[in-house]
């Protein structure tokens, strides 16, 4: 537990928004995916974003990553921008220290589920690929699997064996045909896992008790001193959880609408260093 001192704070959540009185400093975090929100469409980091991190540690705004990624992938991004620390993973289900290594949760989907995703979505003809915390697996890898993981820098490796892996922190299913089948899928399992999507081609299965949201109140948290006032920024369907428990909300001009229509400021588009706008405006608004 955190020594507080003579600073007396009260959390209170209302409709799953964090919002705090506290006596002392409050510290300002922006939890922030990272695909289409801070990286462009093809995976870049523009110089604008490099340069509103800097004024951001200036200006001393917090800034987290909050991700689908594995925290394997994350790490180049993390250091590119000079911001290693506390994240959260995998859609809520690792949140750990990048720099320090300290893994803070660990939560895998259950075995059955996972092994019954993987035979719904072969079926189906999708393409389903396998997470653990350091390697991908696929029983299919073909071209639009390759491709895929190759846009956030992953390889996968082939196997015949799934029993003999430990659970999966998630599972991701490609299918670039249409989206119906990926809906079906979601709809299926969605009494036993969180599902979502990350990307009209791209559904995210992790497991039922977490997803970005539960991701930002653990790493809230986690903080010392607990004053903290939360900002969150996303652009895609797996994002609403993340936005819905921050205080202050941003999207990006291709974010989906149910995300702008929950936001306070809407950013340029990921292609325009959209998230530099967000930064700006928490800085002149809020600090």
């Amino acid at each position: 537990s955190s020594d507080l001192g003579s600073h007396l704070y009260q959390h209170q959540k209302e409709g799953g928004i964090l919002s705090w009185e506290y006596s002392g400093n409050m510290q300002h975090i922006l939890f922030t995916d990272v695909d289409r929100t801070l990286l462009t469409h093809r995976y870049e980091v523009l110089p604008q974003i490099k340069r509103a991190f800097a004024l951001a540690r200036e200006a001393a705004l917090k800034i987290v990553f909050v991700t689908a990624r594995a925290p394997g992938s994350l790490q180049p991004i993390a250091t590119s921008l000079g911001n290693m620390g506390l994240c959260c993973c995998f859609g809520g289900g690792w949140i750990g220290d990048l720099g320090s290594r300290q893994v803070e949760d660990v939560h895998r989907l259950p075995m059955e589920t996972a092994l019954s995703i993987m035979q719904m979505a072969q079926a189906a003809g999708a393409l389903p690929v396998w997470y653990d915390v350091q390697d991908v697996y696929a029983p299919t890898i073909n071209d639009v699997v390759e491709r895929q993981l190759g846009n956030v820098g992953e390889r996968a490796v082939p196997f015949s064996n799934v029993p003999a892996l430990l659970p999966p922190m998630k599972i991701m299913v490609i299918d670039k045909r249409h989206d119906s089948v990926l809906k079906a899928i979601a709809a299926d399992v969605a009494h036993g896992a969180t599902v979502s999507f990350s990307h009209p081609h791209l559904l995210e299965v992790g497991p039922k008790t977490v997803d970005k949201g539960t991701g930002l109140r653990r790493i809230v948290s986690l903080m010392d001193p607990p004053g903290v006032i939360s900002h969150a920024a996303g652009d895609a369907q797996n994002d609403i959880p993340l936005i819905s428990a921050a205080k202050h909300r941003y999207t990006v001009a291709n974010g989906i609408p149910e995300l702008k229509e929950m936001s306070e400021f809407v950013g340029r588009s990921c292609n325009e260093a959209g998230l530099a706008d967000v930064i700006d405006y928490i800085t002149a608004h809020h600090m």
